[in-house]
């Protein structure tokens, strides 16, 4: 229990979201592992990437002020209220769905006046590293869905929803975006594509005329709302490893007033400025695509071990193994081969991963630690923020008004 500027937390375990398969089975040290690509790589650096992709199409001039404005607002909605925070989403979704529909119906109407002479395979790549490189960049784009683990618990009926939200939020983006590779490929060749900041804003330059700043809004706001989206579950990653012991406790805190995990949002938000350095977003995408995909495939892996070390466990939801295996198989091609092609990047992957165990051993682990260590990040656990801002008495009231 704790308070930090004058605002009262306290612990919950109302948002678990740590990957509990690894958990179980192969214990704290490679639960911290998993959890740390995300938390420290993933969700940070998805954040930025979007950030810097709105501000770009936004206002080019002045891209990189926008890009910290929209976190540092997109951080007090989330800390304010969950509500607020998913009425910006259902907000921004509906813009991008608008823009996607325009240039979908566009692309239509060019495919009726025949304009097919960029569908062709000419020059295409047949590099397998490279093959496997680009997947980074596509599994970007469509790993919304994979977001939903981390806020189940917001779905309510975790059984019926979860699935449904997956199923349609799979097929809806599947074929929206393939209906719009289809449309913009009908006015622009692949040079222009490839070579184009904002795909889209390219697209409209060239067929709507002085209509044309429609579509930077329309997908600024479609970032915009990405950015949310990463911002309201990856503050639940961070708050379940904390609650777990993977990660610090302060994290693991709730405003009693807005019951919103505020200390996650505020470090998610904060480590996800570092990322502003670095104003590649490739290469933001490709530091951390390999210990991403590693992780989530050791955690599929455990999903064949459970069948059958744990037959009888409560499954609310349970697909054909078929299904795992077909990703792990995947999985094992798209981080052994960029090893291979860029290991400079993927050695970032891989360093990001090797962070966690020495920090879950020196901090978490190593319980009797000379006061010299405890002293500095003592906070961190909650325990000098407890005794410095509420003293005993005050947190015994403070515990009986939770009880009332």
């Amino acid at each position: 229990m704790g308070v930090q500027r004058g605002r009262a937390f306290i612990p919950s375990s109302r948002i678990p979201a740590l990957p509990t398969d690894v958990l179980r089975r192969q214990g704290d040290v490679a639960a911290v592992d998993r959890t740390s690509p995300d938390s420290l790589g993933l969700f940070s650096k998805n954040l930025m990437a979007l950030a810097q992709s709105t501000a770009n199409k936004a206002c080019r001039t002045v891209e990189e002020r926008v890009g910290r404005s929209e976190g540092a607002l997109l951080t007090f909605v989330n800390c304010w209220d969950v509500k607020w925070s998913t009425r910006v989403q259902d907000f921004f979704t509906y813009g991008k769905l608008i823009a996607l529909a325009t240039i979908i119906i566009t692309g239509i109407v060019q495919l009726c006046y025949g304009h097919t002479e960029h569908f062709n395979f000419e020059n295409t790549e047949t590099d397998v590293t490279k093959i496997a490189l680009s997947f980074y960049s596509g599994l970007f784009a469509y790993n919304g869905c994979a977001h939903l683990r981390d806020s189940v618990n917001e779905l309510g009926s975790q059984k019926s929803n979860l699935p449904l939200a997956i199923f349609i939020s799979c097929i809806l983006v599947m074929v929206v975006y393939t209906f719009s590779i289809v449309a913009f490929h009908t006015t622009l060749s692949v040079q222009e594509v490839l070579g184009a900041e904002a795909v889209a804003v390219t697209f409209a330059e060239k067929l709507y005329g002085y209509m044309a700043w429609i579509v930077p809004v329309f997908v600024a706001m479609s970032t915009f709302g990405g950015v949310n989206g990463i911002l309201f579950t990856s503050s639940r990653l961070f708050y379940a490893g904390a609650e777990h012991g993977q990660m610090p406790r302060l994290l693991c805190m709730i405003s009693i007033n807005r019951l919103t995990p505020s200390p996650a949002v505020l470090a998610m938000c904060l480590l996800s400025l570092v990322y502003l350095c670095s104003s590649d977003i490739f290469a933001l995408i490709n530091y951390v695509g390999f210990a991403t995909w590693l992780a989530i495939g050791l955690a599929v892996a455990t999903l064949p071990y459970f069948r059958w070390k744990a037959p009888n466990l409560k499954r609310p939801i349970k697909v054909n193994l078929i299904w795992p295996i077909i990703y792990l198989i995947a999985t094992v091609f798209i981080t052994i081969v960029p090893m291979i092609a860029e290991p400079v990047q993927t050695g970032f992957g891989a360093l990001i991963i090797a962070t966690g165990a020495p920090v879950y051993f020196i901090f978490v682990y190593w319980k009797n630690k000379p006061r010299w260590i405890q002293g500095p990040f003592g906070f961190l656990n909650g325990g000098e923020l407890f005794r410095r801002y509420l003293g005993r008495r005050n947190v015994r009231n403070l515990r009986a008004s939770l009880r009332v």
